[in-house]
């Protein structure tokens, strides 16, 4: 499905406009001497773009909501990017000013959301932060007890703001296509990492629910297996995204997207069956 030319350059140029501000909120030079900038996820504004598009809101506001839930999901990685292993004194100085950047970042979607007096965004996105945090303890902390119950903890740390911006303007469909599209790409993100010998928490808990429930057999190849459970996600989720693309009218760009995802997820697979 291809978009329309124009409407692909007018998207892009909203995305790089948006990039743009976010940017400039977030530039402290300060703590750019001392830790990486941080990743600016251009998937997901086009995703919150695509949202605040079909709120038909006035433009200043629609950008302020993208740009503030922006910083709250850069705030939520920086501070998930902290780890807590022993560090030499040399570097306990970036861990801290990590921290602190992650507050900074959080602090500012207040000051925004402020200034254009909206309490009912600034607790919709508060309580966003606090489903998040919720099921990444979860997560982190290996206390679901299925896969099932792990896989829908991770898929709530990246879509509940989507959830709760998308469920406080009664668009609830948006928010399921939104969910399963962020889904999708950290379970691409965990896969990646596993297949590559780096640590990965989604494929450590998978791998110790799975020993503790006895449900390795000795002569399995236990990373192959993991791999086929993720995979199972992966593509539950695209076809659900699927779903909820066909059921809403403009998403042609959104669907380019999955389908950029979808080629990545096929190729991967072909990589490491071959």
């Amino acid at each position: 499905m291809n978009a329309n030319k124009d409407y692909i350059q007018d998207i892009n140029f909203k995305i790089a406009n948006l990039k743009e501000q976010v940017q400039q909120k977030i530039n402290q030079p300060y703590l750019c001497k001392f830790i990486k900038a941080p990743f600016i996820d251009e998937d997901k504004l086009l995703l919150l773009l695509s949202i605040f598009e079909r709120l038909h809101l006035p433009e200043r506001k629609m950008d302020k909501y993208i740009v503030t839930t922006m910083l709250v999901q850069i705030a939520l990685d920086t501070h998930e990017s902290v780890d807590n292993q022993a560090l030499p004194p040399e570097q306990l100085k970036s861990r801290q000013l990590t921290i602190l950047a992650g507050t900074y970042y959080s602090g500012l979607y207040y000051q925004i959301l402020a200034e254009i007096d909206d309490i009912n965004m600034i607790r919709t996105l508060a309580e966003g932060i606090m489903d998040v945090n919720e099921h990444k303890i979860s997560v982190y902390s290996n206390s679901r007890d299925t896969v099932e119950s792990l896989m829908e903890s991770l898929k709530k740390t990246e879509s509940s703001l989507f959830d709760r911006i998308t469920g406080h303007f009664k668009r609830n469909d948006l928010g399921e296509l939104a969910a399963n599209i962020v889904f999708v790409k950290r379970l691409m993100a965990e896969k990646d990492k596993f297949v590559k010998g780096m640590y990965s928490v989604l494929f450590d808990s998978m791998h110790k629910l799975l020993i503790n429930d006895n449900l390795f057999k000795a002569d399995d190849n236990q990373q192959e297996y993991l791999l086929s459970i993720s995979d199972k996600y992966i593509d539950l989720s695209i076809q659900e995204a699927e779903k909820w693309i066909k059921q809403l009218s403009e998403t042609a760009v959104l669907a380019e997207k999955l389908e950029s995802i979808k080629l990545k997820q096929t190729v991967k697979s072909f990589v490491e069956e071959g």
